[in-house]
Formats: C-alpha cells, structure tokens, sequence
C-alpha cells in the first residue's frame, strides 16, 4: 500500500483522485421532477376558454402558471387577471375565477373610450347644459365625457330661447365640438299715441309713457295706454322671439260718459238704441256727445224711454218708475176663513177678488185641518179670470189620491166605487117584491174596487183549464169572451185566492175543515163583494138622483139595449120571456156588450147572476137602525145571490132588490171581483 497526498480544495470536499460527479444521474432525477410536475399541472388544469369582445390586440392572463393553446387556455382553479388592449377602447383589467369543471368558457367585453363634449354659446356666456335633464354645466364647456349611445343636449339662459338637440356619440375618444348661438327670447316693441304721454302697462305693470320703446318676454301680453280725459286702449299682442314690433300710433278718444239706469222694479230689460245692454241696475259707458234713445220694458209693465246725451267723463242716474199693468182675478174659495199668499206673501184671508200685476203669480190657500192648495194664474188686463178653490180635509186628499181604475194581473180592469149611505131592499107595495127584501139602512163606510166586467170563461180557465161552462137550452156557455158560470162559491173564492197571488197581494180566504171561508175584516186581495157592496155599487147613481128600480130606469118593459134578459131569442128553451124584448142572445152575452150602469159596471143587471161575499139572512120587516159594513149571517149553507140572469124575465127578478141564495152551481150564475183598500 501506498500512502496519499493530503490536499484540501476550495470546496472543503476531498475528492479522490480519478472520481468524477454523476452527471447523467443528476439529469434523470431532474427529468422525472420535471415530469411529474408536468403530469401534476396537468392533472389539476382545466381547460379554459377566454373570448374578448371585441377581439384585443393584446391579452394576456395573469396570476399562475398558464398555456395557451389556441384559443384556450390551461388553467388551474383559481382566481386570475384578464389584460387586454385596443385601440379605441379603455384598457381591460377583468378578474376571472377558474372553476374544478373541466371545460369552460369565459367571455369579456372591452368599453369604447367615451368621447368628450367642447360645448360654447358665443352670444351668452354661462348658459346651463344639460344632458338627458341633467345639469352637467356651463358654457364654455370643455371635456365633458360621454359614452357611445344617444343623448338629449340641451342648453338654457335666461332671457333666450332654449336650444334642444339629439346628440348621437359613437364613443372611441373623439372630440365633439359644438357652438351654438341662442336666439334672444324678446323683441322689441314700440308704441306710441296722439296725444303722447299715455301711460303704458303691459299685463297690469306700468312700463312708462308713450313714446316708448320696451323689451318684452316672447309670447301673448295685454297692453292697456292710459290718458286722463281719455279712453283707456286695450290690445292683445304677440310677441315673437327676436321679432321687432312696431305697432302703428294709437288715437286716443276722448272718455265715454258713464249712464247708471235703475228702475222700480228691478230687473227690467235695458234697450240703448234699441240693442240690449243688460238688466237695470246697469252701469253703461257711452261715447260723449250723441244722442241716445234708452228704453226700459219689463212683462206686466209699460214701456218707458228717454233720450239721452252725455259729455265726456260725466256720470249721471236715471230713474224709472215702470207702471204696473194688471188684471182682475175673481176668486171662490171654501170652506170659510182660508189664509191667502201671493208669491209666498201672506195676504190675509182670500178675498173674493184680487187685482195683481199682469204676470204669473204663485197663489197658496191654506187652512188648519185641510191639505194646503196652490196654483199659478197669469191675469190677462181687461178680461177678468174666475178661479174656484176647495180645501180639501187630509181624509178627503188621501181619498182624492186614491188611483179611479186599477187592473189586475190578468188584465181586467176595476174601477173605484166611493163610499156612501143607502136604502137596502124594497118597500112594502112594490110590485115584485119578496118577503126578504126588507127595508134596512145601510154604510159603506170605505171605498174599494169592483171589477168593471163579470169574469170570463178565458180568465178562469187560466186558473182551473179544464173548467167547461158547458151548454143550456141547446146553445153554447163556453166562449172565451162569456162569463164563466157553473162555478160554485168555493170555485169562485179559489180563484179570487189565485188571482191575488198572481198580483202579490195577501188572500181574502182561510182554509178551515177543508173548505175557504171569507176572512174579515177583509184583506187588500181580491173577493167577492159583500152583498152590500154589490147593492151600492150595482144601484149607484151619483149623490143628486134616487136609484132606479130596474138596471134600465123605473118601468117595464125593458128598453132597447138594457142587457142580457129572458128575451124572444130564448122563448124557445125557457117558459116565461120578455115577449117586448130581443136581445139577441138566448144564453150568455159577451161580457161588457150592453150599457153600463152610472158608476160604469156592465151587465150588473142580466147576462149572469153573481155570487156575493154573504151567507145567506133573511131581511124581513124594516131595520130602524144603521148597518155599517154588513157581511151578512155568522153561519149557514147557503150564500146571497144578487142580480137577474139571461133566464130572468120577471118584474120580481129583474128588480134590483132582487134576492137569491144557492149552494151549487147553475148555467145563470157566474161572479165579479172586488178588492178592499187599505
């Protein structure tokens, strides 16, 4: 063995003489680094496309390790910056966030430089701009940015006409220069008159004297010039903007004289040669020194006129004293002692006879107790008027009011029947005359309707269809237009009940034991009439004449037209006729075809008889004492039949005092209705 040579070198390691440093190792190792970390980037990158709209000259990613590959990018998650430039546009700085999907798209836009606005107004210095109605400054305006789009430009100074455009900005930096020269928002205007020195306004602000010269606000104004002793002028002018106006002299006319008219009594109508000028009290103005022709009329007035003339400036009055016109208006007035007004006024108790003005008046006539009355006359001179007054008491209004006719749902047509006091039955010795027809003083003490016909097969049969009036004697009772008959007084009381339903009204018939019995007092639904009621109303002959015996007057026989009786057009079918009379029905008769009775009731006497409201009582002998409202017996079977038939040819039966009574039906026997007011 040899022994070596000890030598340190400047890396303080001994190296042995003859190794050298592992290079190629050394390379490897770095390799694999490299390509794991490689392997590592790409594993955790994505795949990353970044789009600038529009397309930059220059972009760039910045924040990590990054590779553009075409238009993508590797990327790993994370946050980054986006550089890009174009010429025009403001610079892009964009943070973008990298997220864990593997590919994906991010997409940026560059702003266009904003152009800037040079604005200036040479002929107003400090006039407001204002963009889209923002206030943004001053004239000059200088550097005033504004980016791509379209803008509203407007620029305001007092005493100008303000300027107004639509301003379209393509952005990218440029300059726009504007210069715009505001039109003045005045003119001047100039004014004179003869004589001069005429006071000026304009809108109520004195301006100064004529001649003038004035600056005045475009748009419409109100010049007045004013001069002692002299009227005032008036004129509407309209100023345009910078538009002169020179308006030619103005004469002045001298004042008008002022005419005040009043006249007693107010209100007339004023005529200033022969053209109105309004109602007195007027204040007139007038032109001085001509000659003028006032005339004052008034209705119920006479005329009067005077001619007037006024100097200039001078105020005078005139008075009219208007003579009244009148009439004479004769009055009759009751009961006694009934207070007058006249227009409102009192005048006392009414007098026989009032002379008023020739106009229309509004006359009232009171009196305690009694419904106050008025009316409106107009007296016409010389031909005097006649007016006839009655109060009427409130029960005598509320009857007044009472509509005269009614009709019922069906159409049939009743008529008001008043109330009033009678003689029921017939006196001893009358020819005819039966046992039960006794003498018996009788009030109605209210009115009510009766229907003004019988009722007819068609009426009833819309309650019951398949009612038939069958036949008698060989002829037919079944015409819609005959009264219906073979009813009995439960078929006719039904009906009634229907019939006020029909109409909404409450029924004047109960159920009891299966059977309608009348209820009383009566409701305001439809009934038969009680056999009083059919007495006063079949007999009614107004409160100056006695009733007479037969629906035709007081004798026999019978006289053309009467009605519906046992005729020579029946003598075939029945033992006892009228051998004088033909009517020309030998059965039932259209309803309404004869003469009505005073009150205006058709075929109350002939055609059929008709039920009544009342149990059968006989009345015998002469009842000294009133009956008010009579509804016949408590109880019984049958019920009162009133009136003669087509079958009657009698004195007994044709009298109107002629009584019957039933409990079935017959071909002759049929019905009316009446209601009862509340």
């Amino acid at each position: 063995m040899r022994p070596l040579e000890y030598r340190r070198d400047g890396s303080g390691v001994a190296l042995r003489p003859g190794r050298k440093f592992p290079v190629a190792g050394a390379v490897v190792t770095a390799a694999i680094v490299i390509l794991a970390v490689a392997a590592w980037f790409m594993f955790t990158a994505r795949s990353v496309e970044i789009l600038v709209s529009p397309e930059p000259e220059f972009v760039a990613v910045d924040g990590g390790l990054v590779f553009k590959f075409g238009p993508r990018y590797l990327i790993r998650p994370g946050e980054y910056r986006v550089l890009a430039e174009l010429e025009e546009y403001e610079p892009l700085n964009a943070t973008i966030e990298v997220t864990g999907q593997r590919a994906q798209s991010i997409q940026l836009s560059m702003a266009r430089l904003p152009d800037r606005l040079f604005l200036e107004t040479p002929n107003v210095a400090g006039a407001e701009v204002l963009v889209d109605g923002e206030s943004v400054g001053t004239t000059p305006l200088e550097d005033y940015p504004l980016r791509a789009g379209r803008y509203r430009v407007e620029v305001r100074a007092d005493r100008f006409v303000g300027y107004a455009e639509d301003l379209d900005v393509a952005g990218g930096g440029s300059a726009i220069r504007k210069e715009i020269s505001l039109v003045p928002d005045w003119a001047p205007v100039n004014i004179d008159s003869e004589p001069p020195g005429g006071t000026v306004l304009v809108d109520g602000q004195e301006m100064g004297a004529t001649p003038l010269e004035m600056e005045l606000r475009s748009g419409r104004h109100e010049l007045e010039v004013r001069r002692s002793g002299f009227k005032t002028w008036r004129q509407t002018v309209d100023v345009e903007p910078d538009t002169p106006l020179d308006l030619p002299t103005i004469e002045m006319r001298p004042s008008d004289g002022t005419l005040v008219v009043r006249s007693t009594p107010d209100g007339a109508t004023v005529l200033v040669d022969g053209e109105f000028r309004g109602r007195s009290p007027v204040r007139l103005e007038l032109d001085p020194g001509r000659n003028y022709r006032v005339e004052l009329s008034q209705a119920g007035y006479k005329s009067a006129s005077r001619n007037i003339r006024l100097r200039s400036g001078q105020s005078r009055t005139e008075n009219f004293r208007l003579e009244a016109v009148t009439g004479i208006v004769n009055l009759s007035v009751a009961p006694a002692d009934v207070e007058l007004l006249v227009d409102d006024k009192p005048a006392g108790p009414a007098p026989d006879r009032l002379e008023l003005i020739a106009l229309p008046h509004r006359l009232e006539f009171r009196k305690p107790g009694h419904v106050s009355r008025t009316v409106t006359v107009k007296p016409t001179p010389g031909i005097p008027q006649r007016l006839e007054i009655k109060l009427l008491t409130e029960e005598e209004a509320a009857l007044a009011a009472i509509p005269k006719t009614i009709t019922t749902a069906q159409g049939s047509e009743l008529i008001l029947v008043p109330a009033g006091q009678f003689t029921m039955g017939a006196p001893r010795g009358e020819p005819g005359r039966r046992a039960n027809e006794g003498l018996r003083e009788v009030k109605i003490s209210r009115p009510f309707y009766v229907g003004v016909r019988e009722v007819t097969n068609r009426e009833f049969r819309e309650f019951r269809r398949a009612h038939t009036s069958g036949t008698a004697i060989g002829f037919g009772l079944d015409t819609d237009d005959a009264p219906v008959a073979r009813v009995t007084w439960q078929d006719a009381a039904a009906y009634c009940n229907w019939l006020s339903n029909q109409d909404a009204l409450p029924p004047a018939y109960a159920e009891e034991s299966g059977r309608l019995v009348a209820v009383w007092p009566p409701s305001t639904g439809y009934r038969l009439p009680t056999e009083a009621e059919w007495a006063w109303a079949s007999r009614y002959s107004g409160r100056d004449r006695a009733p007479t015996r037969y629906p035709w007057g007081d004798t026999m026989p019978p006289t053309p037209g009467s009605g519906n009786f046992a005729d020579m057009s029946a003598r075939a079918g029945l033992q006892q006729v009228l051998t004088s009379y033909n009517d020309d029905y030998p059965v039932t008769a259209p309803v309404g075809r004869f003469r009505p009775n005073a009150l205006g009731l058709f075929d109350a006497g002939g055609n059929v008889s008709e039920w009544t409201n009342d149990l059968y009582r006989a009345y015998g002998g002469v009842n000294q004492s009133l009956m008010v409202d009579p509804n016949g017996a408590e109880e019984g079977r049958y019920y009162v039949i009133r009136g003669s038939s087509w079958r009657h040819g009698s004195i007994s039966e044709l009298r109107w005092t002629w009584r019957d009574s039933a409990d079935e039906p017959r071909p002759d026997l049929g019905f009316r209705i009446v209601r009862s007011i509340n």
